[in-house]
């Protein structure tokens, strides 16, 4: 007595036709940067202001994607150029691709400090070394200031 065991071999055979695949997270990375890279490459016009030395010169170097030249421009303050958008929203303190700090970066500004006690007010002593360290203090970073901005043009002739 023998017995014949039927095997159900279509549901081992590959399909003609390869299944979906989703994109691996640095496919996708990649295809954000480049359509990031495209989308701030375009020029726009606009005034560069120096806030930090108003009336002078600055030179503004930068590089933030690959496979598209540095931008090296010695600007005026006050003079209207025509630069890339990426370099426009640098000098604003702006960037699209941080988007869990809702692009605010603060490039182009310093870090202004302040004294800070662990008590309410300011030390009183004149000589520093006449408190003692409870009263002393650190400094701490209260605010940003901007160094360079650049005011757009686009829309200057709207109205």
């Amino acid at each position: 007595m023998t017995f014949k065991k039927k095997l159900d071999i279509e549901g081992n055979i590959t399909p003609n036709e390869a299944p979906h695949v989703s994109k691996t997270d640095k496919e996708a990375t990649k295809e954000m940067i480049r359509k990031s890279a495209e989308e701030e490459s375009r020029l726009v016009k606009g005034r560069f202001r120096n806030i930090e030395n108003p009336g002078s010169e600055a030179t503004i170097i930068m590089r933030k994607y690959p496979g598209i030249p540095d931008f090296k421009m010695k600007m005026m303050d006050g003079q209207t150029y025509e630069i890339p958008l990426y370099v426009a929203r640098h000098l604003q303190g702006v960037d699209i691709t941080a988007k869990k700090l809702d692009g605010r970066l603060n490039t182009c500004s310093t870090i202004v400090h302040g004294w800070k006690t662990s008590k309410s007010g300011f030390p009183t002593a004149r000589d520093p070394s006449d408190l003692d360290q409870y009263d002393r203090g650190m400094t701490v970073p209260i605010m940003h200031k901007r160094r360079y901005s650049f005011e757009s043009l686009e829309f200057e002739n709207a109205m």
